[in-house]
């Protein structure tokens, strides 16, 4: 075999070798790709971890003294996790939350009434204590993953955003 067919063999082999070496390396795409179809994002460190999806649900009634006082807390803990979802579920409302509707327009808070009973409800929500104010964390499954009796604070949340 010539001189310059052996070289452009070895040639033909080195460039094939680095190229298919760079591609393998290069996995940007199936990064973006694999995190699209898992829900995963990458952190400053550059690992790849899952992110969690945490509702919290939230019992009110209007007669309830501190669960009225909790819908001025809600706002702020609105904008201090603009992405976690809330639920307040309306266990009875004298037409408080129509005349707070201004304060409670938030992204992130949904009002719904119940469906079932008030006791059926608060059991749903694994209240065994049946006192407000009461509110649930749910894991990105819909399972319950705590519960708080008591006012929510920007600390409980963020323990069930970790937990969670």
């Amino acid at each position: 075999m010539s001189c310059a067919l052996m070289r452009a063999a070895v040639f033909t082999a080195f460039v094939g070798v680095s190229n298919s070496a760079f591609a393998a390396s290069d996995t940007s795409s199936e990064t973006k790709d694999l995190n699209a179809l898992t829900g995963t994002a990458s952190t400053k460190s550059g690992t790849v971890q899952p992110e969690r999806a945490v509702e919290i649900v939230i019992l009110f009634r209007s007669d309830c003294a501190p669960c009225r006082h909790e819908l001025n807390i809600l706002p702020g803990i609105a904008a201090h996790y603009p992405k976690l979802a809330m639920t307040l579920l309306v266990l009875r409302d004298d037409g408080l939350l129509a005349r707070k509707s201004e304060a409670l327009h938030l992204s992130n808070l949904r009002i719904r009434d119940v469906e079932g009973t008030e006791r059926e409800t608060m059991a749903r929500y694994g209240d065994d204590r049946r006192a407000l104010p009461f509110s649930a964390a749910l894991d990105a499954e819909g399972r319950i993953c705590d519960r708080h009796y008591g006012l929510l604070g920007l600390d409980t949340v963020g323990k069930w955003r970790e937990a969670c």
